[in-house]
């Protein structure tokens, strides 16, 4: 099967050098591929530390995009209210949404969508954004 082979290439590419993040991002492909999104988010978080001089933080983050938005609760037949309730419950998500900096820049991002792409430079913001989003309290188009 081509995914399986792709899953090997990509594993050998870091085999063969653990710094090239190239092969973490394809390896996070093959793993969105098969449905294992914390697995790909693992991956793409070993790609960050590994991407020292940022060129590859663009695509690292729209895949991370893509896990997220993958794992969305909402997607898995829950009512926006359930979602709500059980991301009221996670302590993580209410010091993120209590937190004032944090506010100003999701009313930021509502306003001027353009705003998202400069806050998420910012490594802090985009976990926020991220957890966030995996909680289902936001979504991206």
């Amino acid at each position: 099967m081509a995914v399986h082979e792709a899953e090997k290439d990509a594993d050998r590419c870091i085999e063969l050098d653990s710094t090239f993040v190239r092969g973490y991002i394809r390896k996070a492909a093959v793993q969105l591929i098969k449905r294992e999104f914390t697995e790909a988010i693992d991956t793409l978080k070993l790609a960050q530390e590994h991407d020292k001089d940022g060129k590859c933080s663009r695509e690292i983050q729209q895949q991370l995009m893509k896990a997220y938005s993958a794992m969305n609760p909402t997607g898995n037949g829950e009512s926006q209210e359930e979602v709500l309730k059980r991301a009221a419950q996670d302590p993580e998500v209410q010091r993120i949404l209590s937190d004032p900096v944090m506010q100003q820049i999701l009313q930021q991002m509502q306003a001027d969508p353009k705003a998202a792409q400069e806050h998420l430079k910012n490594p802090q913001v985009a976990a926020n954004i991220r957890k966030l989003m995996s909680a289902g309290i936001i979504r991206m188009a």
